[in-house]
């Protein structure tokens, strides 16, 4: 089967473009990281079936001064996993059209044998 750009895993990583619209109602002088940064490192974790990755990650990040989730999953910061265990403060219908729009690019595939 031949792959399409687009179904790769820059396709996936469009998931980013819907969590930077979603609203943030949190009081922003209390909030440590943006609704984005927390779902992609979500994200990230379920993709990689890791739960040490965010600590991993914040290791790299202080010994080079970058990590994988930045340039991979596009997150500017990194929570702490228990930050996003608590974190409810997307509703999960948001982000219906993340998988509505990645289903659209899976029709548009042709099988070449």
């Amino acid at each position: 089967m031949h792959e399409k750009k687009h179904l790769g895993f820059s396709g996936l990583r469009a998931f980013s473009e819907r969590t930077r619209l979603l609203l943030d109602s949190r009081q922003q002088g209390k909030v440590d990281h943006s609704i984005d940064d927390v779902v992609m490192c979500a994200f990230a974790i379920m993709h990689f079936q890791d739960p040490l990755l965010l600590q991993f990650q914040k290791r790299m990040e202080e010994a080079r001064q970058t990590n994988n989730l930045k340039a991979l999953f596009l997150a500017d910061s990194l929570p702490k996993d228990t930050q996003i265990r608590e974190f409810d403060e997307v509703d999960p219908s948001s982000l219906e059209g993340v998988f509505t729009d990645y289903f659209a690019r899976l029709q548009q595939v042709s099988i070449i044998p």
